[in-house]
């Protein structure tokens, strides 16, 4: 009789700039979902990093992920999921990591490339790559981008309703743009009655 092989844990890391574009800071945030045979996975780890790219952001979402590995004292295969190849390029497959980013100044990658190496031979899990499409936490954050989409388009149609409203209410108002004063409320044209069509 042979032994049933236990289910590794996954678990998907992924970071997003909520600003991306935008002057100012940049607003990075990473994310850290458990597979837990759910639709959307299990949120475990949600948090702000401040103005940083999204590279430091995608790093900084593994070491999370790791660690919550570790502390979980997971006794069984683990996996690590992430969207970055830039990630997954300097840790697994040794891309040359810049010790200088573009600006001059000396770059934190290497340091965090040094600490998830380190993470996943203390807790012996894997890193994998998977596009953003195959992301439960990649899908938590495009969750996110598309309620803030749906809010600002929504502000946006309600500041154009109000502005026609206002055009409306002046042409209304306004007897020389309307042509008549006595204009029905209503914005439709006056009901004629049977006397008005024979006169």
């Amino acid at each position: 009789m042979t032994a049933r092989v236990r289910p590794p844990v996954i678990v998907y890391s992924d970071a997003s700039v909520y600003n991306n574009g935008q002057p100012g800071l940049q607003d990075c945030y990473f994310a850290v979902v458990v597979d837990d045979d759910s639709d959307e996975g299990k949120l475990v780890v949600h948090e702000g990093i401040g103005d940083a790219s999204v590279n430091e952001g995608e790093y900084r979402g593994v070491i999370a992920a790791l660690r919550w590995i570790a502390d979980n004292d997971i006794d069984r295969r683990a996996v690590v999921i992430t969207d970055s190849q830039l990630v997954h390029g300097h840790v697994v497959k040794d891309w040359r990591c810049a010790k200088y980013d573009q600006h001059g100044e000396l770059s934190i990658l290497p340091r965090l490339r040094d600490t998830v190496r380190y993470l996943l031979e203390f807790t012996e899990a894997e890193l994998f790559w998977k596009s953003r499409n195959r992301n439960l936490a990649g899908f938590f954050f495009q969750g996110i981008v598309d309620a803030r989409r749906k809010e600002k388009y929504r502000a946006k149609k309600e500041g154009r309703r109000a502005k026609r409203k206002k055009v409306r209410a002046w042409t209304f108002d306004n007897p020389e743009v309307s042509g008549y004063a006595d204009r029905p409320r209503t914005g439709r044209a006056p009901r004629l009655s049977v006397e008005d069509l024979y006169n």
